[in-house]
C-alpha cells in the first residue's frame, strides 16, 4: 500500500514518521501541524460488504453485547435534542452511517418523530436492525448508495476512524445533506496518554507498543485531535464546526483491558478501577463529539 505523505486531515506535509511496531509490523505517522496520528500507509478501496457467511448474526450479536452501554441511549437522546433545536421546526430526515443494530434510529423515530434511514456494510447488522428495532437499513458502502441533498441530519457513531479514506466518507456525507443540514459524529480522540504511548514506541524503536497498537489497531486508521477534525471539515466545505472531548468508552472495562493483555486477578482489579474512573469522569477523554453544518 502507498505511504502517507501528507496529513489526511489538514493536508500538511509536515509528517513525523514513527518506528514500525515490532508486534504488528505497521507504521504510524503524526502531523506536526494539527496533531492527528494515523497509520503510515493507506488504502483507497471502499469498505467491503460482508455477507452473513463472512459475519454471522451470532458473531455480530456477540460484538454488540460486548459494547459498554455507557449511557448510550441518554447520549443519543441528548444529541437528537440538540440537533432538533438547531434544525428548527418541521419534519427531520436522519441518516445514520454504519447504523449497527439500529438502536439509535429507533429512538430517533419513536421518541422524536424523525424519518429514519441508515446503512451498514454487514448483512448481519441489517438483519439484526430489522429484527430488534424494526429499522430498515441499506446494505452497502455509503458512496455507492447515491443519496444527494436528501437529509436534514447525518450521524456517525465511531465510523470515521474505521474507513480507509476519511475525506471520501465526509465528502459523501456533505453531498447527501440538504443545504443547511447537520452532520454529527463521534470519533476517537488523540489524548495525552496516546502521545505518551507513541513517544514510548519511538524511544524503544517499536518494541513497547501495547497501548499505541491498541489505540491505533488495524481497524482504526486515525486518531483525530479537536484541531485536526475541525481543519478537515472546514477544508471539505462544512461550517459552524464544534468539537468537544468526552470520557466515553464503547467497550466494557474488562474487555478493553483484556485486549491490553491483563488477565486473572489483575484484570478484575483493573476493570473495577477503570469503571470507577469512567463513572467519575476522571478517565481520559478518548472520543470527540463533533457537529458541523452544510452551508445553505
Amino acid at each position: 500500500m502507498p505511504e502517507v505523505l501528507h496529513c489526511p486531515a489538514c493536508r500538511s506535509r509536515r509528517i513525523r514518521r514513527l518506528p514500525i511496531s515490532r508486534v504488528t509490523g505497521r507504521s504510524t505517522v503524526s502531523c506536526r501541524v494539527c496533531g492527528m496520528c494515523a497509520h503510515g500507509e493507506y488504502d483507497d478501496a471502499p469498505p467491503e460488504v460482508m455477507t452473513e457467511d463472512a459475519l454471522t448474526q451470532e458473531l455480530y450479536a456477540a460484538y454488540v453485547a460486548a459494547k459498554r452501554d455507557g449511557g448510550r441511549p441518554e447520549i443519543w437522546r441528548q444529541t437528537l435534542t440538540d440537533c432538533a433545536s438547531k434544525l428548527g421546526q418541521g419534519p427531520v430526515k436522519v441518516f445514520d452511517v454504519g447504523a449497527g443494530d439500529g438502536g439509535f434510529l429507533q429512538i430517533a423515530r419513536d421518541e422524536f418523530g424523525f424519518e429514519v434511514f441508515g446503512n451498514e456494510t454487514a448483512a448481519a447488522a441489517v438483519a439484526m436492525a430489522a429484527e430488534r428495532h424494526d429499522v430498515e437499513l441499506e446494505l452497502g458502502d455509503l458512496g455507492e448508495l447515491g443519496h444527494r441533498d436528501e437529509f436534514d441530519l447525518v450521524t456517525m457513531w465511531c465510523v470515521l476512524a474505521h474507513v480507509p479514506n476519511g475525506d471520501n466518507l465526509l465528502k459523501d456525507t456533505f453531498a447527501m445533506l440538504r443545504p443547511g443540514g447537520l452532520l454529527t459524529l463521534q470519533t476517537p480522540n488523540r489524548t495525552a496518554v496516546d502521545r505518551a504511548a507513541l513517544e514510548m514506541a519511538r524511544v524503544t524503536r517499536g518494541r513497547v507498543v501495547k497501548l499505541s497498537d491498541r489505540r491505533l489497531p488495524v481497524h482504526h486508521t486515525i486518531l483525530h485531535t479537536p484541531e485536526s477534525i475541525e481543519l478537515q471539515l472546514v477544508r471539505l466545505g462544512f461550517t459552524d464546526v464544534t468539537v468537544k472531548a468526552q470520557a466515553r468508552y464503547s467497550l466494557s472495562s474488562e474487555l478493553y483491558l483484556h485486549f491490553m493483555g491483563l488477565r486473572g486477578g489483575a484484570l478484575k482489579v483493573g476493570s473495577r478501577v477503570m469503571d470507577r474512573m469512567v463513572a467519575s469522569g476522571l478517565a481520559p477523554r478518548i472520543v470527540l463529539d463533533v457537529t458541523a453544518r452544510k452551508p445553505g
